[in-house]
């Protein structure tokens, strides 16, 4: 992974933390996911840091910023290998229950 993307982890969970307006949350979800994006699932593995921090956005409280998650999925997904990703554990064991989750959101 970059250095300019680890130096990033201090700066973008400043931006997600609840007391940090919504609008610099929204900031920070959308260069979280950006980096997510570039980095792929092998470079995810190698930084567990920014898995963490996709998991703080997929159990938010406000709906908006956890739209912003599965709009982030979707997305990922449709430049990732399906075939691979659907049998990855993090697929099993973090995008797909966030999935059938957000689907039973009441909000």
């Amino acid at each position: 992974m970059e250095d300019q993307q680890r130096e990033m982890v201090p700066f973008i969970q400043e931006l997600l933390q609840n007391k940090s307006p919504i609008e610099h949350r929204k900031v920070g979800i959308k260069i979280l996911f950006s980096i997510c994006s570039s980095i792929g699932e092998q470079g995810l593995d190698q930084e567990q840091t920014y898995v963490n921090m996709m998991k703080s956005v997929f159990i938010e409280t406000n709906y908006k910023l956890r739209r912003d998650g599965i709009i982030f999925m979707q997305d990922y997904f449709k430049n990732q290998d399906v075939a691979v990703l659907v049998e990855s554990d993090r697929f099993k064991n973090l995008y797909l229950p966030e999935l059938l989750g957000y689907l039973e959101d009441e909000d």
